[in-house]
C-alpha cells in the first residue's frame, strides 16, 4: 500500500491509515443552514497568513466573500442548505454532501503581468444525516372554551423545527376557526411543512390520548378500518404540498377529561429535482 502524506499539520491520517482527514473541522447541521468551522490549513497546503484576507471557504457552488480568518486562522461560516447545490440521497435517513474547498482567489498574485498560483487548495466533503420522521403534538378540549397552543417536540430530528400541527373547528381552517368543538363535531386538523429543500411528506402515525388512556387514530401502512369508520376519519396520505389536512369525528375517552392530546409522527420523503424520491420505497406499504 503506497505511503499517504498529508498536506500539513491540521490534516491526519483516518484510522486504517488510507486517506486524510481535516482534523478539528467541524459541521453543524440545521435544518435550514449548515454551518462550518474550518483552519485555513483545512482549505490551503501552505498560505501565508498575509493572505489570510483574501481567503475564504467554497462550500458546494455558494461562497461569502464576507467571512475571513481570525487571528489564528479560523473560518466559521453559515450556508443555507437548499441554495449551494448538495448531493442529495435517502436511505431511510436523509443525507446531503457537500465539497468544501478553499477559493481559488486567495493562493493567486500578478508577478509583473504573469498570474501564478502560490499554493494548492484543498478540498472535502462535509456529510450531514436528517432523520426521515419529525414528531408532532397538539390539544383540544370539547365542551370548552380555552384554546390550546400548539407544541413542537423536537425530540426525532433536526427537522422537526419545519413542521406543525393545529386542530381547527371548520374546514376553512383559518386562525378564526379555532373554537371548540362539541362531541360529534369534526374536528379539522392540519400539518404544515417549512422545510426548504424539495420534499413530499405524510402522517405515518397519529395517537389521541388523555390521561393513561390512548387510541390509535391514524397509521399509513395499517390503519384500522373501525377508527375510520366511527370517526370519519379522513386522511390524504402522501402529499407534495406544504399542508396536509386531515379530520376525524370529535370524541371523549370514557372516564377521562373531555379533551385530547394529538401526536403525529411525520415522515419525509426526499424528492430529486426532477421530483423524483431519491428513495422509491418512502412511503410505500410493504404487501400484507
Amino acid at each position: 500500500m503506497a505511503l499517504v502524506t498529508c498536506p500539513n499539520a491540521n490534516w491526519g491520517l483516518n484510522t486504517d491509515f488510507s486517506a486524510c482527514v481535516p482534523t478539528g473541522a467541524t459541521v453543524t447541521c440545521g435544518s435550514t443552514e449548515i454551518t462550518i468551522s474550518v483552519h485555513v490549513d483545512h482549505l490551503y497546503a501552505d498560505l501565508d497568513s498575509s493572505y489570510y484576507g483574501s481567503a475564504n471557504v467554497v462550500f458546494g457552488t455558494c461562497t461569502d466573500s464576507t467571512v475571513t480568518p481570525d487571528e489564528n486562522g479560523m473560518i466559521t461560516d453559515t450556508f443555507d442548505i437548499e441554495a449551494c447545490g448538495g448531493t442529495w440521497s435517502q436511505t431511510g435517513a436523509i443525507l446531503v454532501d457537500f465539497e468544501v474547498k478553499g477559493d481559488a482567489a486567495a493562493i493567486s498574485t500578478t508577478v509583473g503581468s504573469t498570474t501564478i498560483e502560490l499554493t494548492s487548495v484543498l478540498k472535502f466533503d462535509a456529510h450531514c444525516e436528517y432523520s426521515s420522521t419529525a414528531s408532532l403534538t397538539t390539544s383540544h378540549s370539547v365542551d370548552s372554551d380555552d384554546v390550546t397552543s400548539v407544541d413542537i417536540e423536537d425530540d426525532t430530528g433536526d427537522f422537526t423545527d419545519k413542521f406543525s400541527l393545529q386542530w381547527y373547528s371548520a374546514d376553512t381552517r383559518t386562525a378564526a376557526d379555532n373554537t371548540t368543538p362539541t362531541l360529534g363535531d369534526t374536528v379539522y386538523l392540519q400539518a404544515a411543512s417549512s422545510l426548504a429543500i424539495n420534499h413530499k411528506f405524510y402522517l405515518n402515525s397519529c395517537t389521541a390520548s388523555k390521561g393513561g388512556t390512548s387510541i390509535a387514530l391514524l397509521d399509513h401502512c395499517n390503519q384500522d378500518d373501525t377508527v375510520v369508520s366511527a370517526l370519519g376519519l379522513v386522511n390524504p396520505g402522501l402529499v407534495d404540498t406544504s399542508t396536509l389536512d386531515w379530520s376525524f369525528t370529535a370524541f371523549a375517552i370514557t372516564g377521562q377529561e373531555a379533551a385530547l392530546d394529538i401526536a403525529c409522527e411525520v415522515s419525509i420523503c426526499a424528492l430529486a429535482a426532477d421530483d423524483t424520491q431519491l428513495d422509491e420505497n418512502c412511503g410505500v406499504c410493504a404487501e400484507p
